[in-house]
């Protein structure tokens, strides 16, 4: 009868450490597949993150990538075209070339000769500069006004039309430097303040903006000079 509750109590034993090593192994394998499957899908879930900002980085690169390219297409289309517009008309003028244009004015001579002279020489220089600019700037399809008819405005006007002129030169110059690869700061707008603002300084600011006018006439025509004697050579 011991022998028999013996053998009982092993069995309960065995079966019951067959439960819970069941148990046991029902629970690690359940909870260890189950952390694997989560820890794995979100591993998943972090490549694919990972993998849509590197395809949006990409992207990003690629369109980066086209608008440089249309970019640097565009600004390189423009300048060819530009440079060939102005050497188009550069090799116009020089069928009409007839000599090198003055490049020597001087606002000295302008003041000194001017008084010498009671105003004569500085018509003389204003003619010259009007038909020197033009010749420069040929083909832009703005020429300025006869000088001989602008002097007949500006007498009728009382003198008002001798700053819009002065205007004309101004921006003239400003609008044609750059086909001879020159940069003039002063354009209409400032030869036309120096001008009036002169009315209230006795002339002295006035001097200025005739200065500014010389000076980038005669560098527009040394740069004419330069690229006709380069084309007779």
């Amino acid at each position: 009868m011991n022998s028999n509750n013996y053998n009982q109590g092993n069995q309960n034993g065995n079966q019951y450490n067959n439960q819970g090593y069941q148990n046991n192994n029902q629970y690690n394998n359940g909870q260890y597949n189950q952390y694997s499957n989560q820890n794995y899908q979100n591993g998943n879930q972090y490549n694919g993150q990972y993998n849509q900002y590197n395809n949006q980085y990409n992207q990003n690169y690629q369109n980066n990538g086209q608008y440089n390219n249309q970019y640097n297409n565009q600004y390189s289309n423009q300048n060819y075209q530009y440079n060939n517009q102005y050497n188009g008309q550069n090799n116009m003028y020089y069928g009409g070339y007839n000599g090198p244009l003055k490049t020597d004015r001087s606002l000295f001579a302008y003041i000194a000769l001017g008084i010498i002279t009671c105003g004569i020489y500085d018509l003389y220089v204003l003619y010259d500069m009007v038909k020197s600019v033009n010749t420069a700037c040929a083909g832009d399809g703005d020429d300025l006004m006869d000088f001989w008819l602008a002097l007949l405005l500006t007498m009728v006007t009382g003198g008002i039309f001798a700053y819009y002129y002065y205007y004309k030169i101004g921006q003239k110059l400003y609008n044609n430097a750059g086909r001879y690869g020159l940069y003039f700061q002063e354009n209409g707008n400032t030869i036309l303040l120096w001008m009036l603002l002169g009315m209230v300084s006795c002339g002295i600011c006035s001097l200025i903006g005739m200065y500014y006018l010389l000076r980038n006439t005669n560098q527009l025509c040394a740069a004419y000079n330069a690229y006709n004697l380069g084309q007779m050579q």
